[in-house]
C-alpha cells in the first residue's frame, strides 16, 4: 500500500516565513502595484512571451504572488479577480478599467462606446424638433 506524501510541518513554516519576509515589502506597494489580477497578469506574461515560462518565472515570481494576493486579501478583503463584467472586489475611489490587463478591457470600452452611442440617439429622438 502507498503512502500518500504529507508535507512537513517544518516545511510548511519555512514557506510562512518566507511568505512574511516578501509581504514585508509588497504591504508597501501603492494601488497601481497591487489593484490587478495577479495570476491573469503571470498568464498573459506567458502567453506574450514576456519571459520563457518556468525558466525566466519561477520560485521567486510565485512566493511574490503569494504576497501581493494575501496583500489584496488583507485590504481589499478579497483577491482581486479581473471578470467579464470588471474587477472585483470593487473599491471606492478605483476605477477599475484603469487596471484590466486582458480581453475584458476591450469589452469594456465597447460597452461605453455602445451605451454613449445609445444616449445620443436617445438624446436625438427625444429633443428633435
Amino acid at each position: 500500500m502507498s503512502r500518500k506524501k504529507v508535507t512537513k510541518t517544518e516545511d510548511f513554516l519555512n514557506l510562512m516565513t518566507e511568505i512574511y519576509d516578501g509581504w514585508k515589502d509588497v504591504r508597501d506597494y501603492d494601488t497601481d502595484h497591487l489593484y490587478y489580477d495577479r495570476t491573469k497578469w503571470i498568464s498573459k506574461g506567458i502567453s506574450d512571451e514576456w519571459w520563457e515560462y518556468p525558466d525566466d518565472h519561477h520560485r521567486d515570481g510565485d512566493l511574490e504572488s503569494l504576497c501581493v494576493m494575501i496583500e489584496q486579501f488583507l485590504r481589499y478583503s478579497m483577491i482581486v479577480k479581473e471578470t467579464k463584467i470588471g474587477m472585483f472586489p470593487k473599491v471606492d475611489g478605483i476605477d477599475d478599467e484603469d487596471y484590466l490587463i486582458g480581453d475584458e478591457k476591450m469589452n469594456l470600452k465597447e460597452k461605453e462606446k455602445e451605451k454613449k452611442r445609445n444616449e445620443s440617439l436617445t438624446n436625438y429622438l427625444l429633443f428633435r424638433e
